[in-house]
């Protein structure tokens, strides 16, 4: 059965209004025919590919001219296509089961939540399960640090003692992580670093204001380490690089990854400067439930923010702080680097905020293939999952575009569709669900 990408959406909403639809997911047989296919292994394109997919895995790929495509096939038409792995937002906050759909249909098919609840887990499971279309959902548990708590839905640690059932239970409930955040103590840092090692749980989350960088690096037990603005002290808020280097050199020889979400002091200055109507107009805000527009607190506050001088300058002085020193730095040095949004925190739209991330990436120094590379082998390194790249025996989660990411990382706001466990879904199918669940 052939079926031309553009044409493919009319099928499939025939098939099935919600998805998952057992005749779109589980025992697949699909070849995408006469596609470029990304590698962001080496940054370079291999032209005229098929690729053959069996059961949510990559079985066979090779050039049109030496693989053929067996009879029985769902065969998709992807001349002048490009085929590159699905991507991953490795910081993220869900809040509402449509955001999912929002991440795949910009092509991301991984991501990492950091607060989870046991909504998270039912969600995790019914992905996992394929009763709930999501992509690939990792998640933390309760975020967990001591009195007095940065925010009143975290997790308290009132004693040593017990840090390490808490951290136990975790693993047991099957979150992915151990997320700790501001207010932690270098005792119970050190003893919550020991319970995670014994029960094989990554810890992730900021560096803890008693702890300090320099110990963190020293402990070596931290997978992660979440946003740059975690890094702002130790440099006067990004008026003093005196130790740039050092920190970048030492969390390169680390274990620690470093997730920036730079895009975060981004949106905030973005915010200074620009009324509501402006963000109403952002690629993907339709899409945004009512009740995550209402926690930004804005539209029933005011239309416009004051035009704050003191908050455009330290934006403005942090974004470039990141972008013209610390990443570059990081890069240069060979720190381990993740990209991640924070999505939905203010004005941030899931999904759609992460190519404004891997813009600043490019702002940065990154190349567009280092940046593709960051956000998809990186990812698939740092989780320890069978993707990451298009090669034999990989899982086939895949993003499928008009035009050459490698030139060009706006390509990803015209995505034409996604192949996802082996299933495909174009993007105008993935906003048909989104605009009905809007409805």
């Amino acid at each position: 059965m052939i079926i031309n990408c553009r044409s493919l959406f009319s099928t499939l909403i025939q098939v099935c209004l919600f998805l998952p639809c057992n005749a779109q997911s589980g025992n697949t047989i699909l070849a995408l025919h006469d596609v470029n296919i990304i590698d962001v292994l080496s940054g370079s394109v291999n032209k005229n590919q098929n690729v053959l997919i069996t059961n949510s895995i990559i079985t066979r790929v090779g050039n049109t001219t030496d693989l053929e495509i067996p009879a029985g096939y769902q065969q998709i038409e992807c001349t002048g296509k490009y085929l590159m792995p699905g991507l991953a937002d490795m910081h993220v906050h869900v809040f509402d089961s449509s955001e999912l759909l929002m991440y795949l249909i910009n092509g991301v098919t991984t991501v990492r939540n950091l607060h989870g609840i046991a909504m998270h887990l039912q969600w995790k499971k019914d992905i996992e399960e394929e009763r709930l279309l999501g992509p690939h959902f990792y998640s933390s548990g309760p975020i967990l640090e001591q009195a007095p708590l940065s925010r009143s839905t975290n997790t308290t640690l009132t004693s040593i003692d017990k840090i390490d059932s808490i951290v136990f239970n975790h693993k047991r409930l099957g979150y992915d992580f151990i997320k700790i955040y501001d207010n932690v103590s270098l005792p119970f840092y050190e003893q919550l670093i020991l319970s995670a090692r014994k029960y094989s749980i990554p810890v992730a989350g900021h560096i803890p204001t008693p702890v300090g960088i320099g110990n963190v690096i020293k402990i070596n037990g931290q997978k992660s380490i979440e946003h740059l603005e975690e890094l702002l002290p130790f440099f006067n808020d990004g008026r003093d690089t005196t130790n740039l280097i050092i920190y970048a050199t030492e969390l390169a020889q680390s274990n620690s990854w470093v997730t920036a979400t730079a895009v975060v002091y981004e949106s905030a200055f973005l915010q200074t400067v620009h009324d509501w109507s402006w963000f109403e107009q952002s690629a993907g805000f339709r899409f945004m439930s009512r009740e995550t527009i209402r926690d930004w607190g804005w539209e029933q506050t005011f239309k416009k923010r004051n035009q704050n001088s003191v908050g455009i300058e330290r934006y403005t002085r942090t974004l470039n702080f990141f972008t013209t020193q610390l990443l570059p730095a990081f890069k240069k040095a060979g720190v381990k680097l993740l990209i991640g949004t924070d999505a939905p925190v203010p004005m941030l739209v899931p999904g759609y905020s992460l190519i404004n991330e891997m813009q600043l990436f490019k702002k940065a120094g990154f190349s567009n293939a280092e940046i593709l590379k960051i956000a998809t082998v990186n990812s698939a390194k740092f989780l320890n999952s069978n993707g990451g790249y298009i090669a034999e025996g990989m899982n086939a989660d895949l993003v499928l575009l008009n035009q050459n990411p490698l030139e060009d990382l706006e390509a990803f706001r015209r995505i034409e569709g996604i192949i996802f466990k082996g299933s495909w879904y174009s993007s105008g199918f993935l906003a048909s669900l989104l605009s009905s669940k809007k409805e």
